[in-house]
């Protein structure tokens, strides 16, 4: 039993094991981690209007152990991309008007954020042939 509440961080701990016989084991040491913050996610700022279909988005996370990435784009089928040493780059593609972009970031010990933006799309008017 710790001597104290573990606070976020490496700790160093100490074990051993008793039977109800009173026969103990070997003192073990490993590193425990304890990780109770979500990550916080910082996006490069965006426009809010572009004429171009084509986003560049790129951003930082405060955590290099990364469970999983996954954006989605006006609600469709999430998406997930790769996050490197704490940043991401990736490219996408924007439907006509406005688009909402959900990026959701899970760390190894199940914490998660998310954050969301709006970026709308001035497409070219339609081209004409008579």
């Amino acid at each position: 039993t710790p001597n104290k509440a573990f606070t976020d961080g490496i700790h160093q701990v100490e074990a051993t094991i008793m039977d109800n016989a009173g026969n103990a084991s070997q003192n073990i040491k490993f590193n425990l981690l304890i990780d109770t913050l979500s990550p916080k996610i910082t996006i490069k700022e965006i426009a809010a209007k572009t004429k171009s279909d084509k986003l560049d988005l790129s951003g930082a996370i405060n955590k290099i152990l990364i469970k999983s990435a996954i954006m989605t784009i006006n609600h469709e089928k999430p998406k997930a991309f790769d996050v490197k040493n704490g940043f991401f780059n990736t490219s996408i593609i924007l439907s006509k008007g406005s688009n909402t972009i959900t990026i959701l970031i899970s760390d190894i010990a199940g914490n998660t954020s998310s954050v969301q933006m709006s970026i709308f799309y001035e497409a070219p008017p339609d081209t004409v042939y008579f």
